[in-house]
C-alpha cells in the first residue's frame, strides 16, 4: 500500500461542497491515520478529524 493515498471523495450539497478522507500509514508503529475534513464555499477549509487505527503485528496469529 502507498504511504499515503486519497481513499474517498464525494461532493455534497451547497453548503459543504466535499468531503475528503486521506490515510497515511505508519509502518514504524504499525498504525492507519485517517484525515477526514470537508470543503464549503462558505466557509473554506472546516476544521477535519483524525482517527488512529493499529494494524495487526506481522507474523501473529490472532484466535484460540
Amino acid at each position: 500500500m502507498p504511504k499515503q493515498a486519497t481513499v474517498f471523495e464525494e461532493s455534497q450539497d451547497p453548503i459543504f461542497k466535499a468531503l475528503h478522507v486521506i490515510r497515511v500509514l505508519d509502518s514504524e508503529r504499525m498504525v492507519a491515520l485517517y484525515f477526514i475534513y470537508t470543503e464549503s464555499e462558505l466557509a473554506g477549509n472546516l476544521p477535519g478529524h483524525i482517527d488512529v487505527i493499529r494494524l495487526p503485528a506481522r507474523g501473529k496469529q490472532t484466535g484460540e
